[in-house]
């Protein structure tokens, strides 16, 4: 309710009560059964955007969405925590999502670029093409150890705070599973323009975009 609070107030959105409640709903309360900090734990913390992004790769996620993803890539920039979010039909489609997401970024932030990727080790991001694109686009690459998921903790916390999300909303609305993929672009979509105590209530959108 906190964060409800912060963006209801009288200067962001003037006339909405801002009063709380103790209620509890049920989709919430199954949706957020483990809280979830998108806070790292890492020392030091990158204040450029754009200097280290974490990615992390989801999947099968079962059913498949109405338009056959079943997959999910999500890279998490480590200054502004804005998530770059994308559904997928397969794994091999992870090399397509970062070119064209590496184009869009130096068209939005032409002065801006991505420094380091932190993945973990799985093939997708492994694979000769792969490296291959980093290595074109003077990308450094960094793996996490075997076994050792929390050294990429900030794109594994925000794998599950979105799928978190996605439960609750599923849950609330009574809506068929297989609408999930709409639900995971609204959660990313309200997450990056929501004000965050850790950016001193500026939205990931702002920090990334200096808006």
């Amino acid at each position: 309710m906190r964060q409800v609070a912060n963006i209801i107030q009288p200067i962001l959105l003037p006339g909405i009560d801002s009063s709380t409640t103790n209620h509890i709903c049920d989709g919430c309360a199954q949706g957020h059964a483990k809280r979830v900090s998108l806070r790292n734990t890492h020392h030091y913390v990158p204040t450029d955007p754009l200097e280290c992004l974490n990615g992390d790769l989801c999947g099968p996620v079962k059913p498949r969405t109405v338009n056959h993803e079943s997959f999910t890539s999500m890279f998490i920039d480590q200054a502004s925590r804005y998530i770059f979010g994308k559904l997928l039909k397969t794994k091999d489609d992870t090399i397509l999502y970062l070119d064209a997401l590496m184009s869009d970024l130096n068209s939005q932030l032409p002065h801006t670029r991505v420094r380091m990727l932190h993945t973990d080790g799985g093939g997708e991001y492994t694979s000769s093409a792969f490296k291959a694109a980093c290595l074109a686009r003077g990308i450094r690459q960094k793996f996490t150890n075997v076994e050792t998921p929390a050294e990429n903790h900030l794109a594994e916390k925000a794998n599950e705070f979105v799928f978190n999300k996605i439960r609750t909303y599923l849950t609330i609305s009574g809506l068929p599973s297989t609408l999930w993929g709409y639900c995971f672009d609204y959660v990313v979509f309200v997450y990056n323009n929501t004000p965050q105590e850790l950016l001193n209530q500026r939205t990931p959108f702002e920090a990334l975009f200096s808006k």
